[in-house]
């Protein structure tokens, strides 16, 4: 996906010149419209529910995530690196052998999933809730998580 920015720059030249009746000051103006593209796999995705989907070896690095609901939906194989989860629901959903490195989840609500063999290395979790929800086998690497945690199994998982 590509996004474009109309952006008006504006250029003030100050030019001398020994011709100038006026004092030999001229100033001229110049706008100049351009468009700047950025290009990536940067993504925004608000206020839509998705449910019932299994989404499998898809690559959504660098994207946002903001006022969304994913019931029952299974990713396998998904990274989801440098990625930001805002005020999104996770419900009845399976996590396997996801890359969620350098992402953030604000204001967050997981109930009942399942997340197992995911990396959640340097992922900052602030003020979600963990409901029901089964940790398998994940790393945790310098991951800041700050939330309510009620009736979750955490099983084997690299807390360093």
């Amino acid at each position: 996906m590509q996004f474009y920015f109309l952006t008006q720059l504006v250029i003030y030249d100050i030019l001398v010149t020994g011709n100038n009746t006026s004092g030999g000051k001229m100033e001229t103006t110049f706008i100049l419209d351009f468009e700047n593209k950025i290009t990536g796999t940067y993504q925004m995705y608000c206020n839509q529910v998705i449910k019932d989907k299994s989404i499998y070896a898809t690559e959504i690095a660098g994207s946002r995530y903001e006022n969304m609901t994913f019931e029952n939906v299974e990713f396998n194989n998904c990274t989801f690196q440098s990625t930001e989860f805002i005020n999104v629901k996770f419900i009845d959903c399976k996590f396997t052998n996801c890359n969620f490195s350098f992402s953030k989840l604000i204001d967050c609500n997981l109930i009942a999933c399942k997340i197992e063999n995911c990396s959640f290395c340097i992922t900052n979790s602030l003020n979600c809730n963990f409901l029901s929800c089964t940790y398998i086998e994940n790393e945790w690497e310098n991951s800041k998580l700050a939330g309510n945690f009620l009736d979750c199994i955490i099983g084997e998982n690299d807390l360093s």
